[in-house]
């Protein structure tokens, strides 16, 4: 499919779309002809920020002991709480 094409659906859809009640989200779906994605060398593993993100931030406690799974917790941004630690939560709210 040629840009020219896509950038025709796009202004068609924005066009037709009518008011809404909830956030309206686009699907699209690629297939790449020619290509054995049963190879591991050929599959995709990628991200996509989006310029304007709609959804909230979450906040990320791990209760952990183990270093190793503390330091990999840490490096992913979550705030890290020794394991011990949800037994005096649990009985704060009892």
């Amino acid at each position: 499919m040629d840009k020219e094409t896509l950038d025709k659906l796009s202004t068609f859809i924005n066009e037709n779309k009518g008011k809404r009640k909830f956030s309206q989200s686009v699907e699209l779906a690629v297939n790449f002809m020619g290509i054995d994605m049963a190879k591991q060398d050929n599959r995709l593993n990628l991200e996509v920020k989006m310029p304007n993100p709609k959804g909230k931030s979450h906040n990320v406690v791990v209760f952990a002991d183990d270093k190793g799974i503390v330091a990999k917790a840490q490096d992913a941004g979550a705030k890290v709480m020794p394991g011990s630690e949800i037994q005096s939560i649990a009985n704060d709210k009892l």
